[in-house]
């Protein structure tokens, strides 16, 4: 699926929504945040693998552990806005987007984007 402008997609990873029920193993301490909106997102580009927790720009809705470096607003989303740093508190909480972390593929464990 294609959830992010190719301008803005700093992964450059293809998508899928999954439901929160096939939250893999090494997130189910951030059930909480995907339960808010019943899914999350597996990407993938050619060497790594990215998981994506729904949620606004907001410290309220940013995974915590500090794994989830990286938020991207949905397509559309980034027209609203020159930079992160430019966005309003109005626009982030009304921009949907996505909290991403990488994934280590042995280990099935969380790492920094």
């Amino acid at each position: 699926m294609d959830f992010f402008s190719e301008k803005i997609d700093e992964t450059g990873a293809e998508w899928r929504r999954l439901p929160m029920e096939k939250l893999p193993d090494c997130a189910r301490c951030y059930v909480e945040y995907v339960e808010k909106y019943g899914h999350f997102i597996i990407g993938r580009n050619k060497n790594r693998w990215f998981i994506g927790i729904p949620g606004r720009f907001l410290q309220e809705e940013k995974p915590g552990g500090g794994y989830f470096t990286l938020w991207q607003p949905i397509r559309g989303g980034e027209l609203f806005y020159e930079s992160l740093e430019s966005i309003s508190e109005d626009m982030q909480n009304r921009i949907f987007g996505y909290w991403i972390c990488g994934i280590c593929p042995k280990g099935r464990r969380l790492k920094k984007y």
